[in-house]
């Protein structure tokens, strides 16, 4: 079984927990006015195994197992002996660092809540954007855009959104977990960017 389906499976089977029990959906959601006060920094990490309903569960899940594998080879080709264990902390930094901006900014907020795994899988995607960034991905799993151009989108949509923040869903964190998988990419990656720009200069369905 694999690092990333482990991780999946972790996710589906604590979100489903926490549906079913409001205390530990409470003990572990990101709740930044009272975890500043109670010094609960924990959520930021916890929130991002925990889901609002079962369509928000399943498509983040279902991005991940798919586009979750392709992060976790490239960690395991870059560190044979050790990737195995890298890939997992990187995920779940990813979802730490897509949380603080939230964390900073609701601090003294009493209405704001938030969960979910976008922002850990926001990076996982543009770990794939920029590596094959003309490859296709399926919006909704039917609809094919080149992945470059699905993360351009992605990047306008959840900046626009997360300024204009009146739909209760957490763009700052796509937003925040997008910009981090980029950072990232190109530290830990670096001899891969020579191969991002010549595909990207160079569609191949072209």
């Amino acid at each position: 079984m694999s690092t990333n389906l482990i991780i999946v499976l972790v996710t589906a089977a604590i979100s489903y927990y926490a549906l079913q029990n409001r205390s530990i959906m409470e003990k572990f959601i990101l709740y930044p006015y009272q975890d500043i006060r109670e010094k609960k920094w924990y959520t930021i990490f916890t929130s991002g195994f925990l889901h609002a309903d079962f369509n928000h569960l399943l498509f983040n899940m279902f991005t991940l197992y798919f586009l979750g594998d392709f992060c976790h080879y490239l960690f395991i080709d870059k560190y044979p002996a050790s990737g195995d264990i890298i890939y997992p902390i990187y995920y779940i930094s990813a979802i730490g660092m897509s949380s603080v901006p939230a964390f900073i900014k609701n601090k003294d907020n009493p209405g704001y809540r938030a969960l979910g795994a976008s922002g850990g899988v926001s990076a996982v995607i543009f770990f794939f954007v920029l590596t094959e960034p003309w490859e296709l991905l399926y919006i909704f799993g039917v609809i094919p855009i080149p992945a470059i151009i699905l993360g351009v989108l992605y990047l306008v949509y959840e900046s626009y959104m997360a300024k204009k923040g009146n739909d209760n869903i957490g763009h700052g964190a796509h937003l925040a977990g997008a910009i981090y998988g980029i950072i990232s990419y190109a530290v830990i990656f670096t001899e891969r960017l020579p191969s991002f720009l010549e595909k990207l200069l160079n569609p191949h369905f072209l």
